[in-house]
């Protein structure tokens, strides 16, 4: 316990392999068949101590490869949901970590971006196509989960800290709309951007350069769980052919369907300009 709360615990701790041991006792837990309240303490414990002592980490020393695969690993649908939110938290600290720069690529590779969304999705319900999302209005009521706050952080950094690895993923997987957001968020986070968030992914949300609804959402929801799911689709760097895109009009990267019909959206911070020559 001393090492969750005493500095100088903490750096005897690392300073004498304590991470390795604390990696070693979560890797036993995940391949263990067991799922005991007192075992599913232990794993827990660990992931919280491995959240406090990660950003301590010197940095020329490299996280284990095994450990990140554990950390995700704790992120799939048969691990407890216990672990979720302390998962999510030792996920931060990693990316946060000194040696990030090596351990970030190691993460893509064992598909973090997927067991991150797959989490975030969990407790998100689907809403009815008509309804539009009005991103000037108050965000449709939704309760913040500990687990959807820390899903979004996570998110949140990998769009940040990866960017050169995830590439273009992110906005085919969501929305550049949803990058955006994310792109903007922090561990200040107010509740009231969390659920402006996740509303908008409940809602209809079309504009020139951004398409989004509730039928993307169910078909994200199945792409991910087949990539969560131990022995599933494996690709990293794979996003849905979303039905509802497919069918936008669309010249360049600009969709068509604001402009032609627009009672379908109001564009949240976006001023059309009269042409010349145009009625």
């Amino acid at each position: 316990a001393s090492v969750r709360t005493s500095p100088s615990s903490l750096s005897q701790f690392v300073a004498q392999g304590g991470v390795k041991v604390i990696c070693d006792v979560l890797h036993a837990y995940l391949d263990s068949t067991t799922s005991s309240p007192k075992s599913v303490g232990v794993a827990i414990t660990c992931l919280e101590i491995l959240q406090r002592t990660l950003p301590s980490l010197p940095a020329d020393e490299a996280i284990p490869e095994h450990m990140c695969a554990d950390i995700v690993r704790s992120l799939g649908p048969a691990i407890p949901t216990a672990l979720v939110a302390p998962a999510l938290c030792a996920l931060q600290a990693i990316i946060n970590a000194p040696s990030a720069r090596t351990t970030l690529p190691v993460l893509y590779h064992n598909g973090v971006h997927y067991h991150a969304l797959y989490t975030l999705l969990q407790d998100i319900p689907s809403h009815s196509e008509e309804h539009t999302q009005d991103d000037d209005a108050d965000p449709t009521p939704v309760a913040i989960t500990l687990e959807i706050k820390e899903s979004i952080l996570a998110l949140s950094l990998l769009v940040r800290e990866a960017s050169m690895i995830l590439g273009t993923l992110m906005p085919r997987l969501l929305s550049p709309y949803h990058v955006n957001l994310l792109q903007g968020i922090n561990e200040s986070v107010s509740d009231k951007s969390l659920s402006r968030l996740v509303s908008s992914l409940t809602h209809v949300h079309l504009t020139p350069t951004s398409i989004w609804g509730p039928s993307m959402l169910d078909q994200l929801r199945e792409f991910v769980h087949a990539r969560v799911t131990p022995g599933g689709e494996s690709k990293a760097h794979a996003a849905p052919v979303y039905t509802m895109v497919e069918a936008q009009l669309r010249v360049g990267q600009v969709y068509i369907t604001p402009f032609i019909s627009p009672a379908a959206v109001k564009p949240p911070t976006m001023e059309h300009h009269q042409a010349e020559g145009f009625p």
